[in-house]
């Protein structure tokens, strides 16, 4: 039994044909059936039956041994994941996640300043969608990642830094001479938003609904659309606060940014509690707990 045989049941059992399976290997069809047929003589089993169209249909052998080789190739991946963390530790590499949107706004600069202060030590900075960032840290992918609120219940969290979302909203719309912008106020606009995969997004939609509100939505990742979209007077735009500073982003008279009431935008530093910080790991840390709410501050200057 060797992990090539895993593999080639594994596509007879997705596919199931040994042609299919075997033009994706590649290799013949015989030999693949030869490859099955070891294993199924290794147990003393059949994994598959064919029915009257010729496709080859899983026993329920075929189906246990399909749990089996799901849970081996999960275990195959945890021990990669194991063996980078003791190799980064060696290293003296810190494996730090980040959500889509902390990366550009603190979490590079954060690195920078920290490996040049610490020579010594390098951080692997990657960026994922918020529910796959505490994921990632939940599973051990990662030492520490940069996480939104709210935060993972699973995992230890450092709050770093707390601002608010606003609204960019057309002139023409009467909420834009609001000092501030209600759930309520929401109900029956058009509001353009993060999507799927974004914490604020399910948080703003619960909140709405708490409310009785009944916005429709439009969904996309770059905030650069949800000032356009309000630009154009199509949707109001969720953005925050650091945002609505951006040259970028006061070009036209036409727009306002207002503060959205309720809601603000929670930067963490998120790890397993169980984690035991390895020297050069405590002094990211510490860095990051010392230094990020000051460099989020400077961030979000007045730049119009």
């Amino acid at each position: 039994m060797n992990t090539d045989q895993f593999k080639h049941f594994a596509l007879v059992y997705k596919l199931r044909s040994f042609t299919l399976a075997a033009s994706q290997v590649p290799m013949s069809p015989q030999g693949l059936a030869k490859s099955i047929r070891k294993l199924e003589q290794e147990f003393d089993v059949e994994f598959f039956e064919a029915d009257a169209s010729g496709a080859r249909v899983p026993t329920e052998f075929g189906d246990r041994m399909m749990d089996f080789v799901n849970e081996a190739e999960l275990q195959r991946v945890q021990l990669v994941w194991e063996f980078d963390r003791i190799r980064a530790r060696r290293q003296k590499r810190v494996r730090v996640a980040s959500c889509l949107g902390i990366s550009g706004f603190i979490g590079l600069r954060l690195k920078e300043a920290f490996e040049a202060r610490n020579p010594d030590v390098r951080i692997d900075l990657i960026e994922l969608s918020d529910d796959a960032c505490d994921e990632a840290i939940s599973l051990g992918r990662v030492d520490l990642g940069f996480t939104l609120a709210p935060f993972d219940g699973r995992l230890a969290n450092v709050p770093l830094f707390t601002e608010p979302f606003y609204l960019w909203i057309n002139v023409k719309d009467p909420r834009s001479k609001k000092e501030c912008v209600t759930m309520r106020d929401l109900d029956g606009a058009c509001v353009s938003s993060f999507g799927d995969g974004i914490k604020c997004d399910a948080v703003l939609r619960k909140r709405l609904a708490e409310a009785g509100s009944a916005p429709t939505f439009f969904n996309s990742p770059e905030v650069y659309w949800h000032y356009e979209n309000a630009l154009l007077n199509r949707s109001i735009g969720l953005t925050v606060q650091h945002f609505v500073a951006l040259k970028a982003f006061c070009a036209s008279d036409e727009v306002c940014a207002v503060p959205l009431d309720e809601l603000n935008w929670s930067i963490g530093l998120s790890y397993i509690p169980s984690h035991v910080f390895a020297e050069h790991e405590a002094r990211f840390v510490d860095f990051v707990t010392t230094h990020a709410e000051a460099m989020a501050i400077e961030a979000r200057m007045p730049a119009c």
